[in-house]
Order: C-alpha cells, then structure tokens, then sequence
C-alpha cells in the first residue's frame, strides 16, 4: 500500500515538474534582443514593393510576426538623431534631449551636433568622426537600464554606418558602439568607450569590403519590369549621385574618384550588406545570445538615408536598395535563427521616420505645395522688431523650422521675453506658407493633449530649442538649398513600420496607434526589467504577452 501512494506521489512529483519545466522554457524571456532601424522606410514601402519581397525576408517576418500598422512618432521635428532616440529611450526629445540631428547652442553660439564632443578620439583611425560620445543624451535607454539590472552582465552591442545611430542607440555604457568612417574605409569607436578596438574588429577590418565593393557597378537587383511602379530610372524629380550621375549602373569606382575617401560607400546598398555581415561578426564573436543573461543587439541600416537628397522615395534607386535589403533581412534572420535559435531570440524592425515627395514632384502633380524662405522671413521679421522697438540685434538663428532669438540683447535692453515672442509669432503665423506658430512659453506653461501642439511639445527642450515652432502647411517645404527637411508633424515623415518576429510572437496584425516610444517598456516588461527612467511610452500587450 505505501509503495503504491509513494508511485503516486514520484507520478504526480514528475507530471508537476515537467509541467512548470514546459511553463519555464516558453514563458523565459528572450536570451538576444535584436533591435533593427532602417533609416527613411516608409510605411508604405511594403506595399510599393513587397510582391517583389524574398519569401525569407519582410514577408516572413510579416507573415509570421506582429505587424503594428498605425505606429507614428508624435513629434514634429523628426530628423534622424531624435528617431533613435526617441526609439532607444523610450520618450521623446522633450526629455531625452536630443531635439535634432544638430540645434543652435547659445552659450557657444554655434550650431553643434547631438553626438560631437571634443574631448573624445577616434579609436581605430584618426578621423574626427571618432571625437564624438553620447554625452548630450539626458536620458538612460534600454540598453543602459539592461546593463543596471544585470549588473553589467548582459553584453550590449550598437552598429551603424552613422555615429549618431550607434551612439544614441548604444546608450552610455555598451560593450561595443562601432560605426563607419569614411576616411578611412573601416568600423571604428571612440575613446569614451575604448582604447583599442577588439580583434574581431580588426579581422573584419582587414578584409578591406569597402575597397573591394567600391570596384564594382551598381546594377539592378532585379529584371527591369519589377520597377514599373518607380518614375523612370532619370527623371527630373532626382539629383543623382554628385548632382549628375542619375542612372543605372551606377559606376562606383568613377564616382569614388570625384569624392573623398569612402564617402561614396554609405550611398550604395553595398553599405547595408557591409553592416549585416559586421553584426553577425559581432553576434559571433560577443557570444550574443549564449546564456542565460539577455543581450542587447542594436543594429541600423542607413543607405536610404545617405541617399535621400539625391533620389526620392519613388525613384528605381531607392526601390533596388529595398529589395537588396530584403535579402539581408533574410540572411540576418536564418543565421539567428540557426544559430540562436527563434525561440531564443526577439526581433523588432522599425524606422527612425519616413520621407516625403519632393516639392518638384508634388507641384508637377498639382499637390498643394510651395516654399517657405526663411531668410526673407528672417529679414522681416528684424525689420519689424527694429521699427517697433528700435535698431537692435533681435534674432539670432534659425534651424529645424525655429527662430533663436537674441535673448541677451532682450535682456539687456529690459524687455519681456514673452512680448518678443507674441509679436513675432503674430507676424510670421500671417505668411502664406505657415500653418501654426507656437512661442516657447506657451510650451512650457500649456498642457496639450493631442494635434500639431502635443507633437511641438514633445519636441521642445527648453535648454535647446528655439523660441519660435514653426509648423508649415502639408505639402509645404523649407527652402534649404536642396536639401531635404525632417520639421514637420505629417504623416509621410511620421508614420513608419514596426514588426516584431522570434521568441513567442505570434501572427497579428494591430491596426491602433502604437508609438516607438512603445518599444522599450516593451522590451523591458519582456525582459524583467525596469523600463527606463523617462520613458513615457505603454507596453504593447499583445508583444508582452502573446497568446500561448
């Protein structure tokens, strides 16, 4: 009778440890957390190219993963440096600091880079893209809160061709920021995070892809029918590469003569290839994923970036880098998988902003458009002030669609901030290209809840910004001498893709707002960790928690 209860009892013991065995192994959180940003992939890109889409890449992930349809940054100036920020920390510039690519510093009374900081070198050349940290961040990003919790265990790895990307992506202490610099062809670091560069770097180095790639032709990926929904290969809606060089094949050893060093490279799908293949070396060789302890893989591709003011979004070029792309998406995700193993791994793909037509092709299509001058307007603005309140130097600058201004000058002469505001932000709202302006107090005093105020808000850092948001009509342009603007609140810049593949993602489709801002208390709830500090964004339950 004993042995028969204590049978019963070894039976139940080895049913209820298997069961909580089964419960471990799926509800255990992923051991590599791989966070992919394609610069300026449009929303729409999926449906523009996707029947031409590999069955492996963008489509698998589609097909098999979370696709949030309605993701959109709620801010109005996105520019590159505040995507990844944004998307890293979890809450927009008016917290992290990072309100543009570059902003007008008043004490130094110059325009300064986020990420540009004197006091750092270059480690692995000596390039002045290497005196840079993240330093102007003020808020942690997932990575750094990981690295908190797992008190320094976790391994975290940021990759990109651009400084700003793997910086701001990498947070303050990762094990690894690499990006590419262009005088010298190779992946390199800064002194803020190292002394020298890891062997496994330097391998890769060696293997001189650049050179190598810059030797050959740009031709179609695929039979020239496939690009039928692109205008034509040249066309006058495109600058080309040098403001000349328009159509395929693009010979890239002729234009690596006319330009400096490597620059050329990052402007060739080469470049997205070249930054697959480093973040499986660094997988391989930072045994990401290998333990218990979760890891950190930031990893972006900036081709479609470096090209935007030379070819829009509609052109043939920007169509062979996606579909280029999609191969290294799919390349990406088998060796994971093979090597990690899907369940192991939690991939997400998102978009640092999207881009929009250009003021030609919209006007040639009788789009409502037109150009905002801001240097009359500047003028005109001086010249008011100066007959109301007397000769003076009464604006400083203007960027990222906000007038600077003299705030010393206001001072000295006993005026009110606030007066030069109102009337200034009077007169430049009755220009024909200006749809909204909002002076900085009213930013700061005023809670907006939603609309065009909630996202100039979101973007304004009162240390940093200017004194007035200017917001243009949809369609309308800054005249920045052909080159492309991030200022403005609308769709085609704001809206971008997010999907999550791997670990315990199951098939769906969410068709409400999501915001990138989502992204890592996502990944921290996911995780076990805290989210980070400043993070305002809501944890997207059906990631979080996917159905068993």
């Amino acid at each position: 009778m004993y042995k028969l209860f204590y049978k019963q009892i070894a039976i139940l013991f080895l049913f209820w440890f298997a069961v909580n065995f089964a419960y471990a192994q799926t509800n255990s959180p992923p051991k590599l957390v791989v966070g992919i940003v394609i610069e300026q992939m449009r929303y729409d890109y999926f449906a523009r190219f996707g029947k031409n889409f590999d069955d492996d890449g963008f489509k698998k992930i589609i097909k098999e993963g979370i696709f949030c349809k309605n993701t959109q940054f709620d801010c109005i100036i996105n520019q590159t440096a505040s995507g990844y920020a944004t998307i890293a920390t979890g809450c927009y510039p008016n917290a992290h600091g990072i309100i543009a690519d570059e902003w007008y510093d008043r004490r130094k009374k110059n325009l300064i880079s986020c990420t540009a900081d004197k006091r750092q070198r270059a480690v692995g050349s000596s390039s002045e893209k290497g005196n840079c940290s993240p330093r102007l961040l003020v808020a942690p990003t997932l990575a750094d809160e990981l690295k908190m919790a797992t008190n320094g265990r976790s391994r975290v790895v940021s990759i990109s061709m651009r400084e700003n990307a793997a910086i701001l992506s990498g947070g303050k202490k990762p094990d690894g920021a690499f990006w590419f610099d262009d005088r010298s062809g190779r992946w390199i670091t800064s002194d803020y995070y190292m002394k020298s560069l890891p062997a496994w770097v330097n391998d890769f180095n060696a293997e001189n892809i650049p050179s190598i790639s810059l030797t050959k032709e740009w031709t179609l990926l695929l039979s020239p029918d496939k690009y039928a929904d692109c205008l034509p290969d040249e066309n006058p809606y495109e600058k080309g590469y040098l403001g000349l060089l328009k159509k395929f094949p693009h010979d890239l050893q002729n234009l690596n003569r006319r330009t400096r060093e490597f620059s050329i490279f990052a402007q060739t799908p080469q470049a997205n290839a070249f930054t697959k293949d480093f973040a499986i070396a660094a997988i391989e060789s930072e045994n990401l994923g290998k333990d218990d302890t979760p890891d950190l893989l930031m990893v972006s591709f900036s081709t479609a970036g470096y090209l935007a003011d030379a070819f829009p979004p509609n052109s043939v070029e920007i169509a062979d880098v996606f579909y280029r792309l999609d191969q290294n998406i799919a390349a990406l995700v088998q060796y994971l998988e093979k090597n990690i193993g899907k369940e192991n791994f939690l991939l997400y793909i998102t978009s640092d902003h999207g881009v929009d037509y250009s003021y030609e092709y919209l006007k040639e299509n009788n789009y409502p458009t037109g150009k905002f001058n801001y240097k009359v307007t500047n003028s005109l603005l001086v010249s008011l002030l100066k007959n109301v309140h007397g000769r003076g130097d009464y604006v400083k600058f203007y960027t990222n669609s906000q007038f600077y201004l003299n705030r010393n000058f206001i001072e000295e002469k006993k005026k009110s901030l606030k007066h030069f505001q109102e009337i200034s932000a009077e007169f430049i709202a009755d220009f024909q290209a200006v749809s909204e302006v909002m002076p900085s107090f009213r930013l700061e005093q005023n809670y907006y809840p939603e609309g065009i105020y909630r996202k100039m808000k979101n973007s304004y850092y009162p240390k940093r910004s200017g004194d007035l948001f200017i917001n243009l009509h949809p369609g309308w342009k800054e005249d920045l001498d052909g080159k492309t603007s991030y200022s403005n609140g609308y769709e085609a810049l704001t809206h971008v893709p997010l999907l999550w593949y791997g670990w315990r993602i199951k098939p769906k489709r969410i068709a409400r707002k999501i915001e990138p801002i989502d992204i890592a208390p996502t990944i921290s709830n996911i995780l076990g960790i805290t989210a980070p500090a400043a993070a305002t964004g809501n944890i997207i339950e059906e990631v979080a928690e996917p159905e068993n």
